[in-house]
């Protein structure tokens, strides 16, 4: 096999397992009573963040995220608060109830998670550098 042909088949190989995990993603998050977003978003949350970084880290559009964060919020799963250090600033953060919905996901996700789940903990840490882009 040439390098090019080699990167061609990883490329293929990476987009297959992105579907696999995709469609994992979905069937958790749905088993939990969300969607793609508002599970991204309900696992992401260590902390409080502002909208913005909650935005980057769920993977949407600050726009986008308003919706989601308003959907969680009617649940009760998250509150939207205004930043003490700046007014201008909203952030995110879990309620208690959100927090129970996090850990669950986080289990599901990490016992079940096709592709990972067989790994090690040497090939996860490589998997992950290999995936991470480069500083």
């Amino acid at each position: 096999m040439s390098e090019r042909e080699a990167r061609l088949a990883a490329l293929d190989a990476l987009a297959r397992a992105g579907l696999v995990v995709r469609h994992f993603l979905d069937d958790v998050a749905a088993r939990n009573g969300l969607s793609g977003p508002q599970a991204r978003l309900v696992s992401g949350l260590v902390e409080p963040m502002p909208m913005a970084a909650a935005a980057a880290a769920a993977g949407c559009e600050p726009s986008h995220l308003t919706s989601i964060a308003g959907q969680l919020e009617e649940a009760g799963l998250v509150r939207r608060d205004v930043d003490p250090h700046d007014r201008r600033v909203r952030r995110v953060r879990l309620t208690r109830k959100g927090s129970q919905v996090r850990t669950r996901l986080l289990a599901e996700l990490e016992t079940g998670a096709p592709i990972v789940r067989d790994l090690d903990e040497q090939q996860a840490r490589l998997l992950t550098r290999l995936l991470s882009p480069s500083p």
